[in-house]
């Protein structure tokens, strides 16, 4: 895998070899956030304790994933449930993990 393009992004040419970073993410990066207040969010979570910034992570992380879960069928095994999440959040690894089907 490549180094990505975009901070925010990870490197896709491991899971979509057809397409360039360049192709899926173009976009995603638009900064519309003026450098003055970059710095005041810097500056607020370089006050944060590492504990406060690691749960925002978790709480960000968690969002996501129930985000995900919701567009899944309701009646989804717990372990067709776990699959899929890993599926989607994780692409490549489910197989690994579960076997591949």
């Amino acid at each position: 895998m490549g180094r990505s393009l975009c901070p925010l992004m990870p490197p896709l040419s491991y899971h979509w070899p057809m397409l360039t970073e360049l192709e899926i993410f173009k976009d995603a990066c638009v900064n519309d956030t003026s450098p003055e207040i970059a710095r005041m969010v810097r500056e607020r979570y370089a006050r944060m304790e590492p504990v406060q910034r690691f749960m925002i992570g978790v709480n960000m992380f968690e969002s996501a994933r129930a985000i995900v879960q919701a567009s899944f069928a309701a009646d989804l095994s717990s372990e067709q449930l776990r699959r899929a999440l890993c599926e989607r959040l994780y692409p490549g690894l489910a197989a690994q993990a579960y076997g591949i089907e």
